[in-house]
């Protein structure tokens, strides 16, 4: 199965994902993969001292035993092979091959923002992530990268309102970092969402975390830097979520501080100003009264508290709110594509991804002609 290839190339190369991606389309099978891998190390520029030890791996690779050794652990996987892949990653221009998660897989397909800020925050930054975060949770699934400052904050004040929050890790899952967010790294898995790239081992270095960024923004519908100095973390997912057609939203802060300065320049340089939690729905085109997402505990499948069911059998499950005006468009006869694209005054990237999602959930169909219908 291609599936045992993502999961072999993926381990042995510890995630390099343009490689993974260029030789799982290749081949068909692991058999398969173990018989040409030699040949494509001789012609790969990789340092021909590690050869004998990648080959090694490759040739006695065991995907049962790899995923029993990752179950042990609570630890679940999806590939890029996988119809569960997160959606919105799958369109992504350098998508990761295999996600490794714990917890709740489903909120990656739920309405997301990504609340990104500094390490070492202001008195300010703090209380303006409190603040917003405290309403946005109510209606959005808060993303963000498990590191200190507004990227924890971020994570602990939506668990405190009971709200869903998946955190991003640019390590493996035994390698937690830093170490001092272990509890609230247990505390997300317990109820939200857990996920990285990296497998079992990879210890944290300093190029993982900006790659670690495109996953932060690529889940996200949009990302709201609050706090980021001339040369931030921030500025670069902020970048990527730009390059991905996500949303950019920053709050201004003072102007004397030094935490303000990255931020002015995005706002500079066409991101949204936003001061206050109701911008942020109207830049997301989303209602701030919007039903609070379901909180579904991970590991149990218990539900804590459920959504109102007003209109919801009319509404598909994985869809993002964002994009019911494309639903709306869909009938029982067949659309064109530009058609469905101007009546739900939607942007292309956006009907697309709402494409993938209704496709994953099997009640669209395609006619010939790019023409659509609801099933």
């Amino acid at each position: 199965m291609q599936r045992e290839v993502y999961l072999c190339l993926h381990h042995v190369l510890h995630g390099s994902g343009t490689w993974v991606r260029t030789l799982a389309q290749k081949v068909s099978s692991l058999d398969e993969l173990k018989e040409q891998f030699p040949k494509w190390l001789e012609k790969s520029k990789l340092d021909p001292t590690k050869h004998s030890f990648l080959k090694q791996h490759v040739e006695h690779f065991n995907a049962l035993r790899y995923l029993q050794t990752l179950q042990a652990k609570n630890i679940q996987c999806v590939t890029l092979f996988d119809d569960h892949y997160p959606s919105r990653l799958r369109l992504l221009p350098d998508p990761p091959s295999v996600l490794y998660y714990r917890g709740n897989l489903s909120l990656s397909e739920t309405a997301t923002l990504a609340v990104v800020g500094p390490r070492q925050c202001s008195a300010y930054g703090e209380q303006v992530t409190r603040s917003f975060v405290k309403t946005l949770a109510g209606s959005l699934t808060i993303v963000s990268g498990l590191a200190q400052g507004i990227d924890a904050l971020a994570h602990h004040t939506t668990l405190e309102v009971n709200g869903a929050t998946i955190a991003v890790m640019g390590t493996g899952f035994d390698r937690i970092y830093p170490e001092s967010n272990t509890a609230l790294f247990h505390s997300i898995v317990e109820k939200g969402l857990v996920l990285t790239e990296y497998p079992l081992g990879i210890e944290p270095r300093t190029h993982f975390f900006p790659k670690r960024n495109r996953i932060i923004s690529g889940l996200s519908m949009g990302v709201l830097v609050i706090e980021a100095a001339d040369k931030s973390g921030s500025l670069i997912t902020a970048r990527l979520a730009m390059e991905q057609s996500r949303e950019v939203m920053a709050i201004p802060g003072p102007v004397f501080s030094a935490h303000s300065a990255g931020v002015h320049k995005l706002i500079q340089d066409g991101a949204q100003l936003v001061h206050s939690p109701e911008d942020v729905f109207l830049t997301l085109n989303l209602s701030s009264h919007a039903t609070p997402l379901p909180f579904m505990h991970a590991e149990t499948g218990t539900t804590e508290h459920a959504p109102s069911t007003q209109s919801q059998a009319a509404v598909p499950t994985l869809l993002n709110p964002i994009y019911l005006p494309f639903w709306e468009a869909l009938n029982q006869h067949p659309k064109p594509l530009d058609v469905l694209i101007e009546e739900s005054g939607l942007l292309i990237h956006q009907v697309f991804e709402a494409l993938t999602q209704l496709e994953l959930e099997g009640i669209i169909k395609e006619h010939p002609g790019k023409q659509y219908t609801r099933l």
